[in-house]
């Protein structure tokens, strides 16, 4: 995450005790896998990721942001 020059260090996962690394299953990563919910005609699918920040980074006080693209396989 970013505050201008400023970087704070973070880490997705999909498991709530934050053990496992979101990733692309490399280095001991996982992925992650939808559950499907029927709408009418559409399903939509729901994927629940945890987000982690490491202790004792030392950054300014301040809002600190990313975006985050993910790439959809079918």
């Amino acid at each position: 995450m970013a505050n201008g020059q400023a970087r704070l260090n973070y880490n997705l996962y999909p498991n709530a005790s934050r053990t496992i690394v979101w990733g692309d299953v490399s280095n001991g990563t996982a992925t992650v896998s939808p559950r499907g919910v029927r709408h009418g005609r559409n399903r939509h699918y729901d994927v629940t990721v945890y987000g982690g920040i490491p202790a004792a980074q030392n950054v300014a006080a301040g809002t600190y942001a990313d975006v985050l693209f993910v790439t959809v396989i079918f």
